[in-house]
């Protein structure tokens, strides 16, 4: 759905529960052709906000599989010429272990940690700072 959808339209995230189920390779591609279609610049770049490892239990998308179906997309873009951050989404008090950093770090060659939330605007701001100098 882009920015010109009908209202109604809009409202309709509101319907939207986050509990996993998540093509990320898929997402990646659909993010990079709106960009090609909607931008025409010379730098384009994808921020990629996770909180976990790619995975839809539907068609048994998990470990391996997910991570390099991923990672390969991700190789795919960044070589047609549009760069690709990823931000981990870590809770700080995780008790169980987890964590979404070393998760990604096998998808996404360019990755930063997040375990403070006031601190992901200025984390944002950064990376694209550096990305146009």
């Amino acid at each position: 759905m882009d920015f010109k959808a009908k209202e109604e339209e809009k409202l309709n995230i509101m319907q939207l529960d986050a509990d996993g189920d998540n093509r990320d390779g898929l997402a990646l591609y659909w993010a990079e052709k709106y960009i090609n279609q909607k931008t025409f610049c010379e730098n384009k770049l994808i921020i990629v906000l996770s909180d976990g490892a790619p995975a839809h239990k539907y068609d048994e998308y998990y470990g391996a599989v997910a991570n390099k179906d991923t990672a390969n997309a991700a190789k795919k873009i960044i070589a047609r010429g549009t760069n690709i951050i990823a931000v981990a989404l870590d809770d700080a008090a995780e008790e169980d272990g987890y964590s979404t950093y070393e998760a990604l770090k096998e998808i996404y060659p360019h990755l930063i940690q997040c375990t403070n939330l006031k601190r992901l605007t200025a984390q944002i701001l950064q990376i694209i700072s550096k990305q146009l100098t």
